[in-house]
């Protein structure tokens, strides 16, 4: 369970504030690096960062199917509910499961059926953006289908983004609760 989280919801959210960071600092600045002829430069440093966040988010949640096993939220949901049982509940993580909407007084079964529908709900309420931006993933970023234009490709809106970065946000303050305190220190 860790590999799943640390290793890799975890690392991908990272490689994403990062990418949004470097974003972030060119827009701030944009108005001086304009003025110094280097606008051009950034557009593109941008441009990647945007790709950047677009690939970090999308790996997040990739399905799990038969053979395919990702670090993302879809399998990490998979695993807390297949090893419901090994679960040794604490009292610590009572306040972030209720911010969240989820009762601690729940069984174990209750609580993780509980964080498995919040994070559905919360992914369908971005869907059309992650639809978006896995299509720019898949047929521009990832595997670059020469007869597709870019233009003709759905738009990166940041708000989109940054909605979708939301979503993993949420899942981590649930399992950061959620995997350290409710599920003790066993190894996952």
């Amino acid at each position: 369970m860790r590999k799943v989280i640390e290793g890799g919801i975890y690392e991908e959210y990272n490689a994403f504030i990062l990418a949004q960071a470097v974003f972030l600092s060119t827009l701030d600045y944009a108005h001086g690096l304009n003025e110094g002829g280097f606008g051009e430069l950034f557009g593109v440093v941008q441009g990647q960062c945007i790709n950047a966040m677009i690939l970090s988010l999308t790996k997040i949640f990739d399905a799990t199917d038969g053979h395919n096993r990702p670090r993302s939220i879809p399998e990490a949901l998979r695993i807390l509910t297949k090893r419901t049982r090994e679960i040794e509940l604490a009292n610590d993580g009572a306040y972030v499961l209720s911010r969240y909407g989820i009762d601690p007084t729940l069984d174990k079964d209750a609580i993780i059926g509980a964080i498995a529908a919040r994070m559905d709900w919360r992914r369908d309420r971005v869907n059309p953006a992650l639809t978006d931006l896995r299509t720019v993933r898949d047929k521009y970023l990832a595997h670059r289908d020469r007869s597709v234009r870019r233009e003709d490709l759905p738009a990166r809106r940041l708000g989109e983004i940054n909605a979708v970065a939301g979503v993993v946000e949420e899942f981590l303050g649930i399992t950061g609760c959620a995997v350290r305190l409710y599920f003790g220190l066993r190894r996952m």
